[in-house]
């Protein structure tokens, strides 16, 4: 069956196709001018279960979110093509992510069963391929605090996560399903085939933030007394009101917000 390519990034259109065409792999591209969404819950109703997505984390995760809506977890073969910006997610698979790499895994990578999360706030519900983000280092890697640029206020956590709630002042978490955070290295321990996100609580005064930029780029920051970590299916995350809240680095909401995991949700080519 052909691929069904979505081009949602600015990703020039002709070089995707041509690309595609010199490594012989079936294909159509999808228009998307109305929406990620809607284009790709269109393909999957009329019986197409192979698709390519051109974009970054959270431009993938669009997509994956009508799978999900869809019903047919497990059943879909994903292909991840390079866009604007690079993908965390590719990352942790060490995958090179040049187009004419990324086509020769969608004609002759392995379908390998992943991991995706779904956050559920205010903002509503969405999926998330790699990260949610929130409080510090709600603005991305490259905000997080550097001494002495003021921070806010640490205040009041609650994880309520299996039978033990986490409760303790800090000022900010980060939910990773991949390894990488940007050029950091996030969760060292993750994987994307458990079951589970790793969620890592900051807590401690600023200068103990600061002093974790080093270790965050070797993921070394894991084993801060700042820091606390846990290997979680699903989490009820209460954390003060003025909190934002990012998923894959799109802005959301601010507040309170739950995680959870589904298992093997979609088969990516690597």
């Amino acid at each position: 069956m052909t691929w069904r390519v979505f081009v949602a990034d600015g990703s020039r259109v002709s070089a995707i196709s041509e690309e595609l065409g010199a490594q012989s792999v079936a294909h159509r591209i999808v228009d998307v001018a109305g929406g990620i969404g809607p284009a790709v819950a269109g393909e999957l109703r009329a019986g197409f279960t192979r698709i390519a997505v051109a974009g970054n984390d959270a431009i993938v995760a669009e997509a994956v979110e009508s799978v999900l809506e869809e019903g047919l977890e497990g059943k879909i073969d994903l292909a991840i093509l390079p866009g604007g910006t690079k993908s965390d997610l590719l990352r942790t698979f060490a995958l090179d992510q040049a187009l004419g790499a990324a086509v020769r895994r969608m004609s002759h990578g392995n379908p390998y069963a992943i991991d995706v999360g779904v956050a559920e706030g205010t903002f509503g519900k969405v999926v998330f391929m790699n990260s949610v983000a929130t409080g510090v280092l709600a603005g991305g890697p490259a905000w997080f605090p550097i001494w002495p640029r003021p921070l806010r206020a640490a205040g009041p956590v609650l994880i309520t996560a299996g039978t033990r709630p986490v409760e303790t002042m800090a000022s900010g978490i980060l939910v990773l399903n991949g390894q990488f955070w940007g050029d950091w290295v996030g969760a060292p321990r993750s994987t994307l085939v458990d079951g589970v996100v790793d969620l890592e609580v900051f807590t401690g005064p600023r200068r103990i933030l600061a002093r974790l930029r080093r270790a965050f780029r070797s993921g070394n920051h894991v084993r801060g007394a700042g820091v606390r970590r846990l290997s979680v299916a699903h989490a009820v995350i209460d954390q003060p009101a003025g909190w934002i809240v990012t998923v894959d680095g799109v802005r959301l909401g601010r507040g309170s917000f739950t995680v959870a995991v589904i298992p093997g949700a979609l088969r990516l080519s690597i």
